[in-house]
């Protein structure tokens, strides 16, 4: 009991910590028991589709309100001590270091379904699954990759009927959806149940780590990670082809949460695998990166200068590797995609608009900025950019079209939006212009007190010339549409 209860003041003193140093949620206490109430919800059933996935981990609402446990009142510590642990399960077995408590019948009944929600596996065998995936995981993450095991030993996983929800941990122990059906989730059953177990499990390795860093982080690496662990199952996907992921939304601040596009920054992650893998002929490079990103936070660095720190070590940093990032979600997509440079899956990521009441165009490029058609020789364009962001400018002259990608990546400057000016011209370079191909050149400013000055290494401007932009459109129908693969 002694040993319980000292470890709970740790994680609690570390959940403090997490939210005094910037990972305060923008979110009220009312708001978020009123979070978790949603997630225990049996009256109303959330389907999904495309532009309302579920929330993938509960994790960071949990988080918040244990953070926040000295300034809830006594009846709402009652209360959410109510949801989260007032369920008696039917029955637990062991495997390993985990104790799988679940229930054999009733809304919480575990089991295994198929695509139609029909039980063709038993509670038991749902159970043993989810042992198996979680021992997996551990094998993958601790003792192959080198991450450090979790604070508590035995770990509780609890299976029971969550609504619009993977699962999610408190620090001490798990929970996980009890069947996954396919009209609630874009993968369903026991793939499901797999991806969720990697994450989880490894959100239970972040607080080894004093779980100090941005929530995106968090969630950034625990949705890498079960790629890394089940690369066979690629619930990843639907994330990255939200309207609110990642090639949708380019332009949003690297550290930004908005339970969709932290998810889909587990792209990050893809992209340090192969970017070092081209390099260095293994894959093992990027996993090591993320890895000692880690233990550079567990050292007291904030997060994005603990990633800087880690690229560093294999001779690289922060800003280069944003700027080969932002290069890289170029291309994506059926017709974009290069599969033997850049990402290995990329004809599979893409991110679907909504045009309509029932339809919808995929859109088969990371989103750019509304094309300019240049009068002249010269355009000047002034625009701001959110802290590490990029933005894909395209500007036509005649049968030349230039597509600038602008990014802001200074680990310093967290400023919310710098503003730039970008002059772009159809003339050689010089003394003030930087020279371009094909008789090109240009001029990058950024806004200081003074007023406009030449640009600094926070900056990077990087141009494409081709003779056009072409977009492949595909319309989608019906509403809601499930994607099965073979879009």
């Amino acid at each position: 009991m002694k040993k319980n209860i000292f470890l709970l003041v740790v994680f609690l003193l570390c959940l403090t910590e997490v939210f005094s140093q910037g990972n305060k949620e923008s979110i009220s206490i009312d708001s978020a028991l009123s979070v978790v109430k949603g997630f225990y919800s049996h009256n109303e059933k959330k389907t999904y589709d495309q532009f309302h996935l579920p929330e993938k981990c509960g994790t960071w609402v949990h988080q918040f309100i244990r953070s926040q446990w000295n300034n809830l009142s006594l009846l709402q510590q009652k209360e959410y001590n109510q949801l989260v642990s007032g369920l008696t399960y039917d029955t637990s077995i062991i495997r390993g270091q985990f104790q799988i408590f679940y229930f054999k019948s009733g809304t919480n009944g575990a089991k295994i379904v198929n695509q139609v929600g029909d039980s063709i596996g038993s509670a038991l065998a749902y159970a043993e699954s989810v042992g198996v995936y979680l021992n997996y995981a551990k094998e993958i993450e601790i003792d192959s990759l080198g991450y450090l095991p979790p604070l508590v030993g035995s770990i509780a996983v609890h299976l029971e009927d969550l609504n619009n929800l993977y699962g999610f941990t408190d620090g001490f122990s798990i929970t996980i959806d009890n069947d996954f059906l396919r009209s609630e989730y874009p993968t369903y059953s026991v793939n499901a149940a797999k991806v969720t177990a990697a994450h989880e499990f490894h959100h239970m390795i972040q607080y080894r780590y004093n779980a100090n860093p941005s929530r995106f982080f968090m969630e950034l690496t625990s949705t890498w990670m079960e790629d890394v662990v089940f690369n066979d199952v690629n619930d990843y996907y639907f994330y990255l082809q939200s309207p609110n992921g990642q090639f949708a939304n380019p332009s949003a601040a690297f550290t930004l949460n908005n339970s969709s596009i932290e998810y889909s920054r587990c792209i990050w992650g893809k992209f340090l695998e192969e970017y070092f893998q081209k390099q260095f002929g293994t894959n093992d490079t990027g996993r090591m990166v993320m890895r000692r990103s880690w233990e550079n936070i567990r050292s007291g660095m904030e997060t994005i200068h603990a990633i800087d720190s880690a690229l560093k070590s294999v001779h690289s940093d922060f800003t280069k590797a944003f700027s080969a990032f932002s290069y890289w979600n170029l291309f994506i997509g059926k017709n974009s995609a290069d599969t033997v440079n850049f990402y290995s899956e990329g004809h599979n990521y893409f991110w679907y608009q909504r045009i309509g009441i029932n339809s919808y165009v995929r859109r088969d490029r990371v989103t750019y900025e509304p094309l300019h058609f240049v009068n002249g020789s010269k355009i000047t364009y002034t625009d701001s950019l959110e802290y590490i962001s990029t933005k894909y400018f395209p500007f036509t002259f005649g049968s030349d079209t230039v597509l600038t990608i602008l990014s802001r990546e200074g680990i310093d400057n967290t400023s919310s939006l710098a503003s730039f000016r970008y002059t772009l011209r159809q003339e050689s370079g010089d003394s003030i212009f930087q020279s371009l191909p094909n008789g090109f050149s240009r001029k990058l400013e950024m806004r200081a007190t003074s007023g406009w000055v030449y640009s600094d290494s926070t900056w990077n401007a990087e141009e494409l010339i081709t003779r056009q932009i072409s977009e492949e459109e595909i319309l989608v129908y019906p509403n809601p549409f499930v994607y099965d693969g073979t879009q």
